[in-house]
């Protein structure tokens, strides 16, 4: 989301920070918001404000990529609906993609789905304190000290 506030950015850089932290030498990339997500079946394009590609073939493509194994979304009001309803139901076509991360800066909370076996999406709420299994990349990160980590809560003086 271009124009977006210091915490949103705050929160992407976070999460990407992790991930690029954790993927170092493997095959996987992290990626921000500057680089589009091509939605072959829809043919669609998005900018994910955080998305992880493996593989060869996503690694050389430039200008956008075709495939992503997990996806971040940091919730602002003006998208949250898209990011839940529309957005994910073009994501779902992706191939490759198991997890979807939605995190609500307002709410200090994140609902990851993850792909079943059966193809349908199981929804796991996180909040305070609580650890967020990223299977899809072998990776867990604290909600509060790493997603949240510089962000003052609602209730926090600035």
């Amino acid at each position: 989301m271009v124009g977006g506030t210091a915490a949103h950015a705050s929160v992407s850089l976070n999460v990407a920070s992790a991930l690029k932290s954790h993927l170092r030498g493997t095959h996987c990339q992290s990626f921000l918001a500057e680089i589009r997500l091509h939605v072959l079946a829809s043919d669609a394009y998005f900018y994910p404000d955080v998305f992880v590609t493996c593989g060869a073939e996503q690694r050389a493509a430039q200008q956008a990529k075709t495939d992503a194994k997990l996806i971040v979304e940091v919730l602002s009001p003006t998208t949250a609906a898209f990011d839940r309803g529309a957005k994910f139901g073009h994501f779902r076509l992706l191939p490759g993609l198991t997890e979807y991360l939605i995190i609500d800066i307002e709410t200090r909370t994140a609902d990851l789905y993850r792909k079943a076996e059966n193809n349908t999406w199981v929804l796991r709420p996180y909040s305070g304190n609580d650890v967020i299994e990223l299977v899809s990349v072998g990776l867990s990160v604290a909600l509060d000290a790493v997603v949240f980590e510089d962000i003052d809560s609602p209730t926090k003086p600035g």
